[in-house]
């Protein structure tokens, strides 16, 4: 970089001399602010459609803006130019003797030449053009890359290394480090609680708080088969009436449980009919897990033959979508054998082969025309849910 050589004995004086000084400005702040584009030095705040006086770098040039309102919004500031200031030179001629960098607001992006940008929030800052480059002490920012650091970083009288290191350590998070209601369905991505993440044991009985786990924290349908695995969670686990049809989805199996219902159809069971047929139902049943899972159906009752030798009695257990059972079909058919004048116990149990979900109604039908037999008027029919085989 040239610089003046000042020595004694009646130096000599010339243009060139002025032009080694301006350069020396120049170029001393242009090699602070040079290559981060045009930006904003100081100033040039926007309040409605004003912008403040305020430095700015535009084409290596510092120039200062007076203020000044604009029409709109985008506006654009660039750099301009003036000649001014005429004075008659030692050979007669009047010319400029200084030049005038000035700001000019377009409306339109110049093409071609450096320029700021101006919205209703402002323009491009010095701290918005070396923010990819350097941590900034203050304001919001976006740092992309891995920074290291020498020493801790303190906010707010917490060195957040010494804060990170204690969430890493065993037992950090307990019941009073989350807030009530923090951890909810919207906080846990799908499929984020996995096997691989829980150690073997991890969750323990002191790790949950007694009473923790009621009806209302799990969702509706949250549990179904896939999410449990093999024999993982025992009936002696399980409290008495605290797994309800509404918890589990459709494809968990029951075995014994859930929907079921005992019809008893009179107190005493030696009250009876005596006829060549009898008919028992009906009973409906609202199968609405139809997934995996079939309508278990038993009817009970007593018979006795009418005396003389034995004989027997068809009976069918049906299933109809109608009470009138004005189409139906024979889900299980039994013949039963009846001797002597003694009352035999009888059932008829079969587990439905449907599939679909839907309202259904059972009923149990006997038959022998020849003879009039004797049937209890009691009768028991039990269904419930059991596995499809």
């Amino acid at each position: 970089m040239r610089r003046l050589a000042l020595k004694t004995g009646g130096r000599p004086r010339s243009l060139d001399d002025l032009q080694i000084l301006q350069s020396l400005a120049d170029k001393s702040g242009g090699a602070l602010l040079k290559g981060r584009g045009a930006f904003i030095l100081s100033g040039c705040q926007v309040s409605g459609l004003t912008i403040a006086p305020g430095i700015v770098y535009i084409d290596d040039t510092v120039i200062e803006f007076q203020g000044a309102a604009v029409l709109s919004f985008p506006a654009y500031f660039k750099a301009a130019l003036i000649e001014d200031t005429e004075l008659t030179y030692e050979d007669g001629n009047s010319r400029p003797t200084q030049t005038l960098s000035t700001i000019e607001i377009v409306y339109d992006v110049p093409s071609g030449v450096g320029s700021i940008p101006f919205t209703t929030g402002g323009g491009r800052t010095y701290f918005d053009a070396i923010s990819d480059s350097v941590v900034l002490t203050r304001g919001s920012q976006v740092i992309g890359g891995l920074k290291s650091f020498s020493e801790k970083i303190v906010s707010a009288g917490i060195s957040l290394v010494d804060e990170i290191a204690a969430i890493k350590m065993p037992g950090w998070v307990k019941t009073d480090r989350i807030a009530d209601s923090a951890v909810t369905t919207s906080k846990i991505a799908d499929a984020a609680v996995s096997a691989s993440k829980l150690a073997d044991g991890s969750v323990g009985n002191t790790k949950i708080a007694t009473n923790a786990i009621t009806d209302l924290k799990i969702a509706s349908l949250a549990v179904t088969s896939a999410k449990l695995a093999n024999l993982s969670v025992s009936t002696d686990k399980i409290a008495n009436g605290s797994v309800t049809a509404a918890k589990l989805g459709s494809d968990v199996n029951l075995l014994f449980g859930g929907n079921e219902t005992t019809y008893t159809r009179s107190v005493n069971w030696y009250d009876y009919v005596q006829s060549p047929s009898r008919t028992y139902g009906y009973v409906s049943y609202n199968f609405s897990k139809a997934s995996k899972l079939r309508p278990y159906i038993k009817f009970s009752f007593y018979m006795m033959h009418d005396g003389g030798a034995s004989e027997s009695v068809d009976c069918s257990l049906e299933r109809s979508t109608s009470p009138s059972f004005s189409s139906r079909n024979e889900v299980v058919w039994r013949r039963f054998r009846l001797d002597g004048g003694s009352w035999q116990y009888c059932s008829l149990e079969a587990v439905d082969p449907i599939t679909a979900s839907g309202t259904y109604y059972y009923r149990v039908t006997c038959t022998n025309s020849t003879s009039q037999n004797y049937f209890s008027n009691s009768y028991e029919a039990t269904l419930f849910s059991v596995p499809a085989p």
